[in-house]
């Protein structure tokens, strides 16, 4: 997540969008996750995310990574979209526009 935030940070937004976009980099929104092999990583996807928030975090992890140096980039895990969602239920304090239009 501190990755994400800094991301975030270094970026221009107009204030409300500032302020849309900050009130969901929180831990609640954040995939599950389980280690796998020694360089693996398993994704738990969270079904009532909005498309959204999903798109926002991968441009955020792929700006991210596009900035790491070859030695950052050999020792991150690989990531891997588990099979199986994450079980954990959505937090109650979040804006509409964050739930998935399926899970409303």
């Amino acid at each position: 997540m501190q990755e994400r935030k800094t991301v975030f940070a270094s970026r221009v937004y107009e204030e409300d969008d500032r302020r849309k976009w900050s009130s969901v980099l929180q831990s609640d929104l954040m995939s599950s996750e389980d280690s796998g092999e020694e360089d693996e990583l398993y994704v738990k996807p969270l079904n009532w995310r909005s498309k959204r928030i999903e798109n926002f975090f991968m441009d955020l992890d792929s700006e991210y990574e596009g900035k790491k140096s070859s030695q950052a980039k050999r020792q991150t895990k690989t990531r891997i979209l588990a099979e199986t969602p994450s079980k954990r239920p959505a937090p109650s304090e979040l804006p509409s526009w964050a739930f998935s239009q399926e899970q409303n």
